[in-house]
């Protein structure tokens, strides 16, 4: 990140922008998930962010193999905070190479922006990928707590900590593999 030198108005003005941000939600389903649009964050966020003096400049430039995609939120002051997010380029089925293009700088300026601005716009899938698993491994143990010891194991659990460990990193992923 490459910030002004002095931060404290656009620090100041930052702190009240983010008790007046909404939260904001999804607003879109695609690709396998619900996501908070470019548009809807710029239309949220734009009127307050004005109001406390700052604007959003966003640019794009190309590099070797793909595009970069700088946000800068610039104060009346002159101060500013700015970053810069790189993506590949990227080839979509159904789509020429400039909606391609297209597709990867709205997805690039939603990211930089929301970051930028501590917005989430994805659904946190986290909690449901834990809660799956721990599924999974609780299902893992009551069929491996089934299953005989042999002569002289001592105990379910020194026996079968290594299988269950293993058959839990096999399901995993054969469930991705399923899943592409």
């Amino acid at each position: 990140m490459i910030t002004s030198e002095k931060l404290t108005d656009i620090t100041t003005a930052l702190c009240e922008v983010q008790k007046e941000l909404p939260t904001l939600g999804k607003d879109k389903s695609g690709y396998g998930y619900k996501y908070l649009t470019l548009d809807n964050i710029i239309e949220s966020v734009k009127p307050i962010l004005c109001k406390h003096g700052i604007i959003i400049i966003q640019s794009v430039s190309e590099k070797e193999n793909g595009i970069i995609i700088t946000t800068r939120l610039q104060h009346i002051s002159g101060e500013y905070f700015q970053d810069s997010f790189s993506l590949p380029k990227t080839e979509m089925k159904g789509v020429n190479n400039v909606q391609a293009l297209g597709a990867s700088i709205t997805y690039g300026r939603r990211y930089s922006l929301s970051a930028m601005l501590n917005i989430a716009t994805d659904e946190d899938t986290d909690g449901t990928i834990k809660q799956s698993t721990e599924n999974l491994e609780s299902q893992i143990i009551a069929l491996l707590k089934s299953q005989p010891l042999p002569n002289g194991a001592d105990g379910w659990e020194k026996f079968h900590v290594n299988r269950k460990q293993d058959l839990l990193k096999y399901l995993l992923s054969a469930g991705k593999a399923q899943n592409k």
